[in-house]
């Protein structure tokens, strides 16, 4: 399969966004490589050096380029939800108490401090829904998910 294509969505190498907006991005993790994190980020104009292009916000500005990880994919956004990130893992199962889908959230940590980080950048993940079920910060979603799927079936089948 040509690594360019991905079903339903667009390398941003060969064709970026042409206009001003919310998109769905699969960007591969900072940390993680073998990890692809899909989010919702805008394409935004920036200025650059002395000229404005339109760019998401998760670029980088080196000083004289403005750069985009490489194996970026994008697609138009069906509804605007900003928070939800997803990374490729097995589903998440509900909540046992408020019976909701748990929101992936993260962060960049570094050197003893926390960095406001793009969801591609993140190092130290966990889950968030209702103030019962916070999970541990960890390094791997993909783990935390499978872990946390596991011990919610274990679980259930213990008390049926």
């Amino acid at each position: 399969m040509n690594e360019n294509v991905i079903i339903g969505w667009t390398d941003y190498k060969i064709k970026p966004p042409d206009k001003e907006g919310v998109y769905e991005w699969q960007v591969p993790n900072k940390y993680i490589k073998t990890l692809i994190v899909q989010f919702q980020a805008k394409m935004r104009l920036r200025g650059a050096g002395y000229r404005q292009i339109i760019s998401p916000e998760f670029d980088h500005w080196d000083g004289y380029n403005v750069i985009v990880p490489m194996n970026t994919f994008w697609r138009n956004v069906e509804t605007i939800d900003k928070n939800i990130v997803i990374v490729e893992a097995e589903k998440i199962l509900p909540c046992p108490f408020c019976n909701r889908i748990p929101c992936l959230e993260g962060m960049e940590y570094n050197r003893c401090a926390t960095v406001g980080a793009r969801p591609n950048d993140f190092n130290r993940w966990w889950m968030k829904c209702c103030e019962w079920t916070n999970t541990p910060h960890v390094d791997d979603p993909k783990a935390l998910i499978s872990l946390r799927n596991k011990k919610l079936k274990s679980f259930k089948y213990a008390n049926e």
